[in-house]
Parts: C-alpha cells; sequence; structure tokens
C-alpha cells in the first residue's frame, strides 16, 4: 500500500522487455512470472523474469509463428512452444542432446488447442481443446506423455489459477456453463471435476448471451477459492458489478458475495492482501473491495452486496528510467524504450 494520495503503488523491481514494435510476438507466462519476446525469424527468443538467473536467451526451431510459449516450472525445464491449432512441441534444450516431442489431437480434425498448463512442476500437462480437458503424465527425462483422465465437454475457452490449481473452462450452449476442476498432488484422483454451475448474464442485443474468457477470473480470498465475474448492467445508470461464485466439492459454486462499481465500463482485477482491486481502465483509478466486512444480503441470491471501501484513486505515478545505446553509426545516441510488467 503507498501512502499519501494512492491506495497502490507499482513493484519498484518491473520486468523490463523489448519495445513491442521490435519483436514478432511476446507472452508473459504467468506460472513462471516470465516474458518470451520472439524475434522476427522465430528463432531467437529473448526470456525475461523476475530474477537475473531467470532471464537469458535461446534459440528454437524455426517452424513459423509462435502462439504459445512457456517453461515448464519444475526440472528439468521443458519449453512448450505451440505453433498450430492441432499439436504443442516439447523441447529440452538445457540438455547436451536436445530432444524434441510433439503431442498431436486424438482428434484433431474436430478440434483445436485452447491452452496447455503444467501441473506440480513437469509431472502433469494439462491439454485443453475445444473438444475435451486432458490430463497428461509426464517423464521429462524421457520427454513422453501418456493420458490418465480426458473429460469430454464442448469448450469456448478456459482458465488456470497457478496458485490454486483450479481450473475453469466454459462451455458452449445457450446459456454459458463454467466447469471447474481442482488438482490434488499425492490424492487417488490427480484431477477431480467438481460440479457445474450456471452463470445469469445481464439482457444482450446478441442472439444468446456471450461470457468472454477477460471476464472471468479465479481468486483466493481469506483461504476460499471465488470464480470472479465482472459484468456491465444492461440499464443506464447502473455501475458494473463483480459475482463472487465460491467452489464447493459437494454442491454446484455458490455466489456469496456482490462488489458493486458505481461505475460503467471496461475494468480489470487483481488481489492484493486479500482485498480485491478494481481497476477502471477508462478513468484509470482503483477500488478496493474486502469482502469480510459484513455486506448488505439481498434477498433474491442471498449473496452479499459490498461497496467500495474508499474513493477511487489512481495508482502511484511510476517512472522508468531510460536506458541508452549507441546507434550504427556517427556517434549519436537514443533512448531505449521498455515495457514492463507487473505482479499484481
Amino acid at each position: 500500500m503507498a501512502g499519501g494520495a494512492h491506495y497502490l503503488e507499482l513493484s519498484k523491481l518491473p520486468v523490463t522487455f523489448d519495445p513491442l514494435e521490435e519483436v514478432e510476438s511476446a507472452f508473459f507466462d504467468q506460472s513462471n512470472f516470465q516474458m518470451f519476446c520472439v524475434q522476427h525469424g522465430f528463432t531467437d527468443v529473448r526470456v525475461k523474469g523476475l530474477a537475473e538467473e531467470d532471464s537469458f536467451k535461446i534459440t528454437i526451431p524455426a517452424r513459423g509463428p509462435v502462439s504459445t510459449i512457456k517453461f515448464s516450472p519444475g526440472s528439468p525445464r521443458i519449453l512448450s512452444i505451440q505453433r498450430r491449432k492441432t499439436s504443442v512441441e516439447f523441447v529440452n534444450i538445457f540438455s547436451e542432446q536436445s530432444t524434441e516431442r510433439s503431442l498431436p489431437l486424438k482428434n484433431a480434425s474436430n478440434s483445436d488447442v485452447l491452452g496447455f498448463y503444467w501441473v506440480f512442476k513437469n509431472e502433469y500437462l494439462v491439454l485443453v481443446t475445444t473438444a475435451a480437458v486432458e490430463l497428461y503424465q509426464c517423464n521429462p527425462y524421457r520427454m513422453t506423455f501418456k493420458m490418465v483422465r480426458s473429460f469430454n465437454i464442448n469448450i469456448s475457452w478456459a482458465i488456470f489459477s497457478h496458485e490454486d490449481l483450479v481450473l475453469v473452462v466454459c462451455s458452449r450452449g445457450h446459456s454459458p456453463s463454467l466447469h471447474p476442476f481442482a488438482f490434488r498432488e499425492g490424492s487417488s484422483s490427480i484431477i477431480t471435476r467438481l460440479h457445474k454451475f450456471d452463470v445469469e448474464l445481464p439482457p444482450s442485443r446478441e442472439t444468446r448471451p456471450v461470457l468472454m474468457e477477460r471476464e472471468v477470473m479465479i481468486m483466493k480470498l481469506y483461504g476460499v477459492i471465488y470464480v470472479a465475474v465482472m459484468r456491465n448492467s444492461a440499464q443506464a445508470g447502473q455501475g458494473a458489478e463483480v459475482f463472487l461464485y465460491q467452489l464447493m466439492t459437494e454442491t454446484p459454486a455458490k455466489l456469496s458475495h456482490c462488489l458493486s462499481i458505481d461505475m460503467s465500463g471496461r475494468f480489470t482485477l487483481s488481489v492484493v492482501d486479500n482485498l480485491v482491486v478494481a481497476h477502471h481502465q477508462g478513468m484509470k483509478t482503483s477500488l478496493l473491495f474486502d469482502i469480510s466486512y459484513d455486506g448488505e444480503p439481498q434477498a433474491t441470491t442471498g449473496a452479499r452486496k459490498h461497496l467500495p471501501m474508499l474513493a477511487p484513486l489512481s495508482i502511484a505515478p511510476t517512472k522508468m528510467a531510460a536506458r541508452k545505446r549507441r546507434s550504427g553509426g556517427g556517434g549519436r545516441r537514443r533512448k531505449e524504450s521498455h515495457s514492463a510488467v507487473f505482479n499484481p
């Protein structure tokens, strides 16, 4: 928390990386907090992390544009790359003899890869496609994968929390349903499918209501895991709301809290010390919510409605020193622009 006229401030040690206009593509790996900048030509990659040992350069096989790239958290570290919709590549680039493997889809003609996530370091891999959630056991030394479980679902998108080991996928259909999965190390069942639950959406001009991936977030507050759904009201004059669904093991998720944001427009969420922070992008201000305070119970849903703790304020300004480097000739010097990624 920052003092004075601001509640929050960004990290004093940002992750700096190449300007996006100078690279082919850039990706942020949430599990390892690493930034990948793929250079033109798709072979040279700059990796930038929070620690100095997590920042280095690597060379990957030149097989076309990269859509996703990340390392497994465990040792030996496996580099996973997705270039095509129907397969994921794996490369052990730190071994003396570089090993490559490809994990193709079982039904490549009927499904596409939506995402993949490492679980328990590099012991398991979760592959999410448009048709199923698939769990693979990985041998990181032999670079082999064995399917352990598979769940058939028509999926439109997926989100995963590496901290809480929870996966949530949204199914296709007339009304969106969320399907949560929990992972437990050392248990008889590594993956557990929890009860699906429906999200009530406001009226829309679309033929059917749509729930977007960017409107949903997994968060833990006071030791309890929630699925947060951000919604703008369809009625004029009403601000946005955040609905917190508490994940349950024996029953569908329960709508427990409603955070009232007295502003409309796009916003994002983060969690700091069990406080929910709503960042309004248009107003460039942030609101703080604490669900431990008694909220007003709602007669229709039973959820408790919470108002912001304090008036909205902007995040404390952050200045980044621009480094200088020599240009190719003439002795001129120019500023080197940087972007930054911060851990909320």
